[in-house]
């Protein structure tokens, strides 16, 4: 991973400042490396995404940074984005940064689950989002925290209004308490 990073580094200084690129190429960017995913091992990886507004991202990042890099939970893989906010309900965007991380499954580590916990809370303190398409750690807490109140009642006013069954679930939804019952 050493060496990857390092060949991108140095890649960058050849490449035009203001490139442009497809979407796809911008969402996805190792997706032009074949067998990409092989580089995080056997055990796999996942992926870590928050986002803070523009005045907080610039000191809460190295807080992370160097919080991963005491705890020895390093990335393999950081990308930072700019983001602008969203009108949608349970977006994540705002006028700020995002930090996606690759990481190393650590999950089977007792350390690294209250690790992730703090750092879950440093960002929640600073006003910062998460993407739940690439959250595996969130907690109902943080999803409540995150989101707040009135989002979340909006939330399930209109899925109890447009699915009163509850048929419509993911893991997702259940493991953060987003569900609607029917009773």
């Amino acid at each position: 991973m050493k060496f990857i990073n390092a060949a991108k580094f140095h890649a960058g200084r050849f490449e035009p400042r203001q490139a442009r690129v497809t979407l796809p190429e911008f969402h996805f960017l190792l997706d032009r490396l074949p067998h990409w995913q092989r580089a995080y091992g056997p055990r796999g990886f996942f992926q870590f995404q928050v986002f803070a507004p523009a005045a907080i991202a610039p000191s809460l990042f190295p807080v992370l940074n160097e919080a991963f890099l005491q705890a020895r939970f390093v990335p393999f893989l950081a990308v930072l984005k700019c983001h602008r906010p969203s009108p949608a309900l349970l977006d994540y965007s705002l006028d700020g940064f995002s930090l996606a991380m690759d990481l190393p499954n650590w999950l089977d580590n007792p350390d690294f689950r209250p690790f992730m916990d703090r750092v879950i809370d440093q960002v929640l303190e600073a006003g910062g989002r998460f993407y739940f398409a690439k959250d595996q750690l969130l907690r109902p807490e943080h999803a409540r925290q995150y989101l707040g109140e009135e989002r979340l009642a909006e939330f399930l006013e209109a899925k109890a209004r447009l699915d009163p069954e509850g048929v419509l679930s993911s893991s997702l939804l259940e493991r953060l308490g987003l569900t609607h019952r029917v009773s």
